[in-house]
């Protein structure tokens, strides 16, 4: 019996130790070095030197970028509402560190060191939810309700298509921002992550989208992916890299880095429409690579009547500007109106000068002609008498 009770102590033993291995790994990683990062991003934008941000980050994207907005979409984990990245270096810019807008570099990450499902601040009202990137500086403590930032920063879209991963459709347009955030209020729901015990903002919850949506939120299971890289979905499961803290060591730099231009300003408005931006030096072929047509399909849906016009106005410049700035049809133009004016004048001129000399020479000829007569008469008559 002794040897029987020690048997199955060994085998309770040896279970429990196989449970606590696999709990272990289904854990995320709990750091990682910011030299990944460093490393990582490097292929995708450029690393600068900036005299007040430290070392930030430029991506390499079309100038209507905009984070947490393009090329990606919301789902619901059990961290909250989450931001799943289609670009491969996602896993880092959307999940750590926070994004600023600048006129001369465009969007800029700022690397941070905590992890969080999306570093966002949230706002719903009226049949919308609206998000916006956090600035810098920002920390998330017990209330984000007097967080401010630029408008044109706010992505607001109706309420139903929180979930939907063609959500770009309904994105509303810069003409109707002001008037959406004065008819919102800050989402202002707070939770801590158990394994950094760091606060992060979560959005609108379960129960809050199934009144707006009218269906259950899904909630997906976020599985810690064992390397960096583009965020992979099967089924109901999300599989991410996703270490929890990173290392602060200052001493670590960017391979290739530069010093910054210009300084970094201050959070700007977003201008879609100015083309002077700063240039990244990229690789052939990487953007086309690496853009999917997510953000290009719902232009030909019929949804997007509301919305797609005042959307895609900053994608409509480059196309119209190469038709103005050609002037050649002006040149035909004005050659054949110069000419036919010079031409009348010289013809009338003519005819004008012919009428006055013709009667001029009968004039001068007709008075010798009829004094010769006479004179040859009196020369016959003198001649006979």
């Amino acid at each position: 019996m002794r040897n029987l009770k020690r048997v199955l102590i060994a085998l309770f033993c040896l279970c429990a130790s196989l449970l606590n291995k696999k709990d272990v790994n289904a854990q995320p990683a709990e750091y990682v070095s910011i030299q990944t990062f460093y490393d990582d991003l490097a292929p995708y934008g450029v690393w600068m030197n900036d005299p007040r941000y430290g070392y930030v980050w430029v991506p390499d994207v079309p100038v209507d970028f905009h984070p947490y907005s393009t090329n990606g979409y919301w789902v619901m984990t059990s961290y909250g509402n989450t931001w799943i990245s289609l670009y491969p270096w996602g896993w880092a810019p959307f999940h750590y560190g926070r994004w600023t807008y600048d006129p001369y570099y465009g969007w800029i990450w700022i690397p941070g060191y905590e992890w969080g499902p999306a570093w966002v601040c949230w706002r719903w009202g009226v049949g919308y939810y609206g998000w916006t990137p956090l600035g810098p500086g920002v920390v998330v403590g017990m209330s984000l309700a007097y967080y401010q930032c630029p408008e044109s920063w706010w992505i607001f879209i109706p309420s139903g298509h929180i979930h939907d991963r063609r959500f770009h459709s309904y994105i509303y347009g810069p003409r109707r921002i002001k008037r959406i955030i004065n008819s919102t209020a800050i989402i202002d729901n707070i939770k801590e992550n158990p394994y950094n015990r760091t606060r992060y903002p979560v959005g609108p919850d379960p129960f809050e989208i199934k009144r707006e949506t009218g269906q259950d939120a899904g909630i997906y299971q976020l599985e810690p992916a064992g390397r960096p890289g583009t965020i992979q979905s099967e089924g109901n499961t999300i599989k991410m890299y996703q270490p929890m803290s990173v290392n602060r060591d200052k001493q670590l730099a960017p391979a290739g880095v530069i010093n910054a231009p210009q300084p970094v300003k201050e959070p700007q408005q977003v201008d879609r429409n100015s083309r002077d931006l700063f240039h990244i030096n990229e690789g052939p072929g990487q953007r086309d690579a690496e853009q999917p047509a997510l953000p290009a399909e719902p232009r030909n849906r019929e949804t997007t009547r509301p919305v797609q016009v005042p959307d895609r106005s900053p994608v409509q410049p480059p196309a119209r500007q190469p038709e103005r700035i050609p002037q050649q049809p002006s040149a035909p133009v004005r050659t054949p109106q110069a000419q036919p004016p010079a031409r009348p004048q010289q013809q009338p001129s003519a005819p004008a000068r012919s009428p006055q000399m013709q009667p001029a020479r009968p004039q001068q000829v007709q008075p010798p002609r009829q004094t010769q007569p006479s004179n040859r008469n009196a020369t016959q008559r003198g001649l006979n008498n």
